[in-house]
């Protein structure tokens, strides 16, 4: 407090000014900092869920995994595709669909 009361008499300012004055060069200065790159990592499959299931989880995901549709119209288009894909896989697992 002692400091900041020195600052603001050196610079005129009130010490509510010099507290504003740092947030805001502190704000920016971290709005300019890049983020932290986190290395990936490898997350191993349960061993207690079902083999099935174990199959499942450990298929790589598919391309769009992080496409988020902008319209209903692009909703409804991967739902659907999702849908067809998921039919699909429980065919060749044996399950039967409806």
């Amino acid at each position: 407090m002692k400091a900041m009361s020195h600052v603001s008499s050196c610079l005129g300012l009130s010490p509510a000014g010099v507290a504003i004055a740092l947030a805001v060069s502190t704000s920016s200065a971290a709005a300019q900092t890049p983020p932290r790159e986190v290395p990936a990592r490898t997350i191993p499959v349960p061993e207690t869920v079902s083999p099935q299931m174990q199959k499942l989880i450990a298929a790589p995901l598919t391309p769009t995994w992080n496409v988020i549709p902008t319209t209903p119209e692009g909703w409804k288009a991967q739902v659907n595709a999702v849908t067809v894909a998921t039919l699909q896989r429980c065919r060749l697992c044996g399950r039967r669909s409806t």
